[in-house]
């Protein structure tokens, strides 16, 4: 993807046509005003790619990180999960301990009350 030309490339391209101008505008030292215009104009286009290695580089370390926040949010969803299913079968196996333990309790209940009626 095409970047926007930047602030520093446009400043830059800026000094390239203000060097343009100067060298053609002193035409008497068109031989060291021409180096040196050559020299700014490389320094220039070196500056901008080393600008834009940089941006790139930059923007796919952004993109790795949010790489790896959105593995630890997926992680930590399946970790939520996993443990609401552990705690739904400990509630429904405690629901079904505390049901038999009342049933044998009555059970109980109704033998002692059968045997007390018997005597």
């Amino acid at each position: 993807m095409k970047k926007p030309m930047g602030r520093r490339r446009k400043l830059g391209a800026i000094a390239v046509v203000a060097a343009t101008a100067l060298v053609v505008s002193c035409a008497k030292r068109e031989g060291t005003l021409e180096k040196a215009g050559r020299k700014a104009d490389a320094a220039i286009e070196e500056a901008g790619r080393k600008a834009d290695a940089a941006i790139e580089e930059a923007g796919k370390k952004v993109e790795a990180a949010g790489d790896r926040v959105a593995e630890s949010a997926r992680e930590a969803a399946d970790k939520a999960k996993k443990a609401g299913k552990e705690v739904a079968a400990s509630a429904e196996k405690a629901a079904k301990d505390a049901g038999d333990a009342a049933r044998a309790g009555a059970e109980k209940v109704k033998k002692d009350v059968e045997n007390a009626t018997k005597k």
